[in-house]
């Protein structure tokens, strides 16, 4: 046979090797979402990333205008766009999906592309690099499908893994290696995020180069080292914007994650697998095989002092995921890192070990199962541990299936979270200037989902005097139902950091029920609104309208929209993953202990329910404050815990017509010595965009007015295009001096790293320049 002969036939054995990987990719990725795509708009969403923190996150940023702004207008109260959660990132094909095609399809399609790139890649890796055969090659496949449920907003930084150091080593190869590097890190920047690429997978890769692959020369560490300079360029908007915001964030005074002598204490060993932690036999599969692969697979090949490659193979890849496991280790450089940047103490070191984890367990199972299959005696038992594998995988594959059939179909909303006709109407009704709040078991991510301004929900980067007043507003709760605070405020540890919620529940004790009340009353005359939260405190932050499940009742809460069938049981939603707590309905107890024809029954009255589409309850807050308002008094106190004491005693009228500012303002003694020469005056917003706002001021005397967004030092201000100075007030908003006359008020959002990013609001989003 010639040389040519030879070189067609092994092209043609590697494609056909290839067209089976790509064939399993395909046909898995169409079985693991499924449920995503066939029911079109009543498809199942996974309740807790994808369908409660990131998709109404893209939703939202569409609707204010803010997908390429400097400024999200909508959580929180306003934070910096390109500095939280994992939406960050604007140059990813996220935004494309969720802005151009239905959102059941852009998530379905979503779902379906991790899944493929997951599997395909795996299994590519495996043969290429680890010159495994074409069978052990599927298996690692599958395993890594299985551990694999990814959710949206992470994009593909989990799935990717994979295809990362495949990409790396094929650009090794290539003779224009050095130009293909950082042009390949660039675009493999827009299937990541800012907070969930480099470092962590510059890690990753390296020991995986270095341990694994026992790259000795320089070129692969080259090749990787511009790779990622690509990638860090690329993303280096969101991570000034993170560097920029991190200081004076919330995360600033956490304490780092505790460290102790035991497994979670020193150890990293839970996946990134917020779907799996729904089932304890998932989560339980899920977190054995790590273990059981080590134990049985490095076991034997020390006992047996195996030399085989599959067995050298297994020990450098157990031995590279011990070291990333390795929790003490990171957060020993963490704390040394904290030395120069304090702030980073709120940083989850996790990453370095949760990214890679999938991807590293199905290579280390496959290969341990592969080790024993050939080393165990006697032979009787050399097949078990691959029965138990492949059972394993089996289980993970479909019993997701039947486990999450009743929370995300029967229960769950899909895409209906985002479309309730009533907060519809709302918006088209009342088109001025306001926030909304979202009273548990309703999640905040349902109102900016369908574009509302809110002054609740999920953020990991945002300034810490904002989390000083929500701790103020649900202070009765906590007070009332201690254990709240163990999630807000606890008095030891990290809170559970990115939930800005009106408490965790109504209905449900002890998270939720306040001392005596009963719940059947309750959901006849209303819960207890002014119980809970200080009401005066949400005005001032220019919550007009407050959403809830159940019915409520406080001072100045006008119903404007009840539910067309009230709801006639309490039932709890939970807080962090929005699947039903009580009362439950699973489809194991259904099918155990009634006709098979009931879960079909039950499916189709959920479709009925989800065409008819979602209903709350919505309250008019009559005494809410203006966003923007002239006062003609200021306080000035001492300390930041003076300003927040005082807000939080002060009466409705007072908060109308005061500002608190903290002596530490450079322009507290100024604002003290206009204090009593302040007239009201007149101002109205002549333009209100993410980024920019523009108010007209007309008034005899001085006015001091009250901005009632997020304080962020990044905020200018101009009148008549001059620059004036901007305070603090009220702890967590801005204030401004305008002098006597008739003036035009500018105020724009511009961060120390922005000036080069002016063309995202520029030209591609609304301004008010």
């Amino acid at each position: 046979m010639t040389h040519r002969a030879v070189n067609m036939r092994t092209r043609a054995l590697v494609w056909g090797r290839d067209r089976l990987f790509l064939s399993v990719a395909v046909l898995t990725a169409a079985w693991l979402s499924f449920e995503y795509l066939l029911l079109g708009p009543y498809s199942w969403m996974y309740g807790y990333g994808a369908s409660l923190e990131t998709i109404p996150v893209h939703l939202g940023l569409a609707r204010s205008g803010s997908t390429w702004s400097l400024w999200a207008p909508f959580v929180a109260g306003g934070l910096d766009r390109l500095s939280f959660w994992g939406n960050a990132d604007p140059f990813n094909v996220e935004p494309l999906l969720f802005t151009f095609l239905p959102t059941w399809l852009a998530n379905g399609l979503h779902v379906f592309a991790q899944r493929v790139v997951a599997v395909y890649f795996t299994a590519r890796v495996c043969a290429d690099q680890l010159r495994l055969s074409k069978r052990w090659c599927v298996l690692a496949a599958l395993v890594h499908a299985g551990l694999g449920y990814f959710t949206v907003g992470e994009m593909f930084a989990f799935a990717s893994v994979p295809l990362l150091i495949w990409l790396l080593s094929w650009i090794d190869a290539r003779r224009r290696w050095w130009l293909l590097a950082p042009a390949a890190g660039a675009l493999f920047s827009t299937l990541v995020t800012f907070s969930q690429s480099a470092p962590y997978l510059f890690v990753f890769a390296v020991g995986w180069s270095a341990l694994v692959l026992a790259r000795r020369h320089g070129r692969p560490y080259l090749v990787i080292g511009l790779f990622f300079v690509g990638l860090t360029v690329v993303e280096l908007p969101q991570t000034l914007a993170a560097l920029a915001n991190a200081p004076f964030s919330h995360r600033a005074a956490f304490a780092l994650e505790p460290v102790s002598v035991s497994i979670p204490g020193l150890f990293y060993y839970q996946l990134q697998f917020d779907f799996l932690d729904q089932d304890k036999l998932l989560r339980g599969i899920a977190i054995a095989l790590a273990p059981a692969a080590l134990v049985g697979g490095v076991g034997i090949v020390l006992l047996r002092r195996s030399s085989k490659r599959e067995a050298t193979l297994l020990l450098r890849i157990a031995l590279l995921y011990l070291l990333l496991s390795l929790k003490v280790a990171w957060i020993a450089a963490q704390a040394l890192t904290m030395m120069a940047l304090p702030w980073v103490a709120g940083l989850y070191m996790g990453r370095f070990y949760t990214l890679p984890a999938a991807f590293m367990i199905s290579v280390l199972t496959a290969l341990a199962a592969n080790v024993l299959v050939h080393e165990m005696r006697p032979a009787l038992l050399r097949r078990a541990p691959l029965v138990a594998l492949v059972g394993a995988v089996a289980v993970l594959l479909i019993w997701p299936k039947a486990s999450l059939y009743y929370p995300l179909m029967v229960d769950g909303w899909g895409e209906k979270h985002y479309q309730a006709p009533a907060l519809e109407e709302l918006r088209r009704s009342d088109t001025s200037i306001y926030r909304v709040a979202s009273v548990l078991d309703l999640q905040p991510a349902y109102a900016y989902g369908q574009g509302f301004e809110t002054a609740d929900g999920w953020s990991n980067l945002y300034p810490s005097v904002y989390r000083d007043v929500w701790l103020r507003i649900i202070a009765p709760l906590m007070e009332k139902v201690p254990a709240t605070r163990a999630v807000f405020d606890p008095p030891d540890g990290r809170p559970q950091d990115h939930y800005i919620f009106l408490g965790l529940s109504l209905g449900l004790a002890p998270i939720g029920l306040l001392p005596g009340e009963d719940p059947i009353a309750a959901l006849q005359a209303g819960f207890d609104f002014d119980a809970r939260f200080n009401v005066r405190l949400l005005s001032m932050l220019n919550v007009k309208y407050v959403f809830s499940r159940f019915p409520l009742q406080g001072e100045g809460l006008q119903l404007v929209h009840a539910p067309a069938r009230p709801p006639r049981l309490i039932d709890n939603h939970d807080y962090a993953t929005g699947l039903v707590n009580a009362p439950t309905t699973r489809f194991e107890r259904v099918v155990l202990t009634e006709i098979p024809g009931r879960v079909v029954a039950d499916g189709l009255q959920a479709i009925e329910r989800k065409r008819e589409g979602k209903d709350l309850y919505i309250y008019e807050n009559r005494n809410v404050l203006p966003r923007f308002r002239a006062v003609s008094r200021i306080e000035v106190l001492p300390s930041g815990k003076g300003v927040l004491d005082r807000l939080e005693a002060m009466t409705l009228e007072e908060l109308r017509s005061s500002a608190i500012v903290e002596r530490a303002s450079d322009t507290a003694n100024a604002l003290a010595n206009a204090a009593g020469a302040l007239t009201v005056g007149n101002m109205r917003v002549t333009c209100y965009a993410p980024d920019g706002i523009a108010l007209s001021s007309s008034a005899d005397g001085a006015t001091f007015l009250v901005v009632g967004n997020t304080w962020n030092p990044a905020w200018v201000a101009t009148i008549d295009g001059v620059p004036a100075a901007l305070v603090r007030a009220n702890h967590a908003q801005m204030g401004l001096l305008v002098p006597p006359g008739d003036h035009a008020i500018r105020l724009r959002y511009a961060p120390w790293y922005g000036a080069h990013l002016t063309f995202l609001s520029g030209f591609l989003a609304e301004r008010c320049d």
